[in-house]
């Protein structure tokens, strides 16, 4: 699950307002028609100061808000918007008591009430807010929002502190409010008093809903911020484990979900450099043994460059393509494009009388040319043994297949198992198409390079007998890139000899 910064934005400023709304209707309410020292004062004032109170008070946040994000570090903001609320509604309940006591003399202790729920408010408004701004770091800041060194207030503590401080709000609220109520009580006639005992209950229920309703919503936020950690931990060990190395958990808990997130994107550096070395390690490999093939080889270093990028550009176009979108992913073309100098290796085994031959070869000649496949695809499997079950061979196998493939043909009629159709492999299948292009458009000393318009007639001819359908349809759309390639690669000096007519 990704989560949309600007969303978490909009739900922060959108909860605060929702927020001082709600305490607009509750101590609106409560004020006017459930708190019987209330009373006194007429329901329209009394909604008139308590809602221009709080509308003062939502302005002044918005403001402040804004400095606490531009003037604060990230980690004290959180802390600044708890305390920011807390003084606003604590200030705003001392304002709206003094005021009512001012015009309608509501006394002492129902001023007390009313600040003293105020304040409650600021506390449980003010926990919220702050919670729902420290996720908002974790997903826009992230990763080194902080600097872990162990001097932090632990998950547990700050448990310990939200809960003991939600018990110590509820109680000194429920205490005041019974207390209040039990005294106004005793000051009421003995006609009055079994009326006002209904409303003394009223009261006393509406405080205590209230106050569970915010103290429950405190534990789901906090419950959320908890989940986020624990969502984005997993989502990034599950991408490492996939081989995405180019993910990180945001760093914004000040506490061990910090540090075990920090660990975590640590082990993921170490990991990444790692596999960047050992994928380094395997393309000079690679490229030491297509070296090594073309030491022996009469073809020139240029051959193996350029029919690399032909089979590239083959699996980009044919990806395009609905049937091959899920196999030819990024990553499978890339291994394309890494393997494809392999294709040839097997020829280090074939004797220099037959490999340097200037002339046509023989028909006994041949099948031992024939075998350069077959000793390509074995050494390899042999590579792919020694690494072990469970070992990712991923390239391996795909070189194997490209140096015991690439010249089977569509209809069957190729080496060196006679394979046909969709029975080639498609790394065979694209580098068939690639081989046969670059040698016809190359010089040799026996024949003179094709243009690529005599290149391109000979492929389609091939459609369907030598080459795959699709990888012929794949080199028609691409054909200019192939050009360029062929420019860009351009061999230099005089070519050495080689017997690619007679092989194939």
């Amino acid at each position: 699950m990704r989560y949309n910064t600007v969303t978490e934005g909009l739900e922060h400023d959108l909860r605060a307002t929702v927020h001082y709304l709600l305490v607009l209707v509750v101590m609106g309410g409560y004020g006017a028609g459930i708190c019987p020292m209330v009373h006194s004062m007429p329901v329209v004032a009394w909604l008139f100061i308590v809602g221009t109170v709080l509308v003062f008070a939502r302005g002044a946040r918005a403001g402040l808000s804004r400095f606490v994000f531009q003037r604060t570090p990230p980690r004290w903001q959180v802390a600044g918007l708890f305390f920011l609320d807390v003084v606003l509604l604590g200030g705003a309940g001392v304002v709206i008591s003094m005021q009512g006591d001012s015009w309608y003399g509501g006394g002492m202790r129902s001023a007390i009430e009313l600040s003293t729920g105020f304040m409650s408010l600021g506390f449980f408004i003010g926990t919220d807010l702050a919670l729902i701004h420290n996720r908002r770091l974790a997903l826009t800041l992230g990763r080194g929002l902080f600097t872990m060194t162990g001097h932090f207030v632990s998950v547990s503590r700050k448990l310990v502190l939200v809960t003991v401080s939600s018990l110590v709000a509820v109680t000194v609220t429920l205490g005041i409010v019974i207390f209040n109520d039990f005294y106004w009580l005793t000051g009421q006639s003995m006609e009055a008093l079994a009326s006002y005992k209904k409303a003394v209950f009223f009261n006393q229920v509406f405080v205590i809903t209230m106050l569970m309703g915010y103290t429950a919503n405190i534990v789901m936020t906090y419950a959320r911020n908890i989940h986020l950690f624990l969502d984005e931990e997993t989502r990034t060990l599950s991408a490492v484990a996939a081989g995405n190395f180019n993910t990180r958990v945001p760093v914004a808990f000040n506490n061990e979900l910090g540090v075990i997130a920090s660990y975590t994107n640590r082990m993921i550096d170490g990991l990444q450099a790692q596999n960047l070395m050992v994928e380094k390690l395997r393309d000079v490999i690679i490229n030491s043994m297509a070296s090594l093939a073309e030491t022996r080889d009469n073809e020139t270093g240029s051959h193996i460059r350029r029919t690399q990028h032909y089979v590239k550009l083959l699996a980009e176009t044919l990806a395009e393509v609905p049937g091959y979108r899920d196999v030819l992913t990024p990553s499978a073309i890339d291994l394309l494009y890494k393997t494809a100098p392999l294709h040839d290796i097997g020829k280090v085994g074939v004797p220099d009388a037959i490999l340097l031959k200037p002339g046509p070869l023989t028909e006994e000649e041949f099948s031992v040319m024939k075998l350069h496949t077959l000793r390509g695809e074995e050494a390899i499997r042999r590579a792919e043994f020694k690494m072990g079950p469970g070992a990712d061979t991923s390239f391996l196998s795909c070189a194997r297949e490209i140096a015991g493939g690439h010249h089977e043909k569509w209809d069957g009629s190729g080496y060196p198992r006679g394979l046909s159709g969709c029975g080639i492999p498609l790394s065979a299948r694209l580098m068939a198409l690639a081989d046969v292009y670059d040698a016809l458009r190359s010089r040799r000393v026996y024949k003179d390079a094709c243009d690529h318009g005599e290149a391109r007639r000979i492929i389609l001819e091939g459609r369907g007998t030598h080459f795959d359908p699709d990888v012929v349809d794949a080199f028609v759309a691409c054909e200019d890139r192939f050009v360029g390639v062929s420019s860009r690669f351009e061999d230099t000096g005089e070519s050495r000899q080689e017997t690619l007519p007679m092989v194939g």
